[in-house]
């Protein structure tokens, strides 16, 4: 686990960087899916910017990806969890996902989220995380992990993760 890993709140100035690390982890499923376009991008994630949901993750002094989040009365809805390719793949992932399972087990609550079906990778992941498979649209497959589901073992940077306010 890497001590350097820490998070902040995104502000409205975040909106290219959240686009940038959107386009440097899923646009090779976007553009199989539905091909990806520069212009319609911008305007989907201009419509969906919601910086008082989203933690800017920072290794270092670097912004390597985000989280987006949104809580409702029986879930935490993982709305965006995207690290940046090259960071990938060193455990940054699962360190926050501990930390949300965490958070849910605690708060009593769902974890929830969407994984697009071509995206093996994730989804293995997401398995691996004690995620289950709860239903599936055209596109992607719908995932939950039930409180305390898994074995959390948890000491990291993100043990006090709380959901943006």
């Amino acid at each position: 686990m890497n001590k350097n890993l820490s998070r902040r709140t995104a502000t409205l100035n975040d909106f290219i960087l959240t686009l940038n690390i959107k386009a440097h982890s899923i646009k090779k499923y976007v553009e199989q899916i539905w091909g990806w376009d520069d212009k319609i991008q911008f305007n989907y994630h201009k419509n969906n910017f919601q910086p008082e949901l989203i933690s800017i993750i920072l290794l270092g002094n670097i912004e390597i990806g985000y989280v987006e989040l949104k809580e409702t009365s029986e879930s935490i809805d993982i709305v965006n969890l995207l690290i940046s390719e090259q960071f990938q793949n060193q455990k940054i992932g699962s360190t926050i996902l501990l930390s949300l399972t965490k958070l849910a087990t605690n708060k009593k609550k769902i974890l929830k989220l969407e994984v697009f079906k071509i995206n093996t990778k994730a989804i293995s992941f997401y398995t691996n995380s004690g995620f289950e498979l709860t239903g599936e649209t055209t596109h992607k497959f719908l995932m939950h992990k039930l409180p305390g589901a898994g074995k959390p073992q948890l000491t990291s940077v993100f043990s006090n993760w709380g959901l943006p306010e």
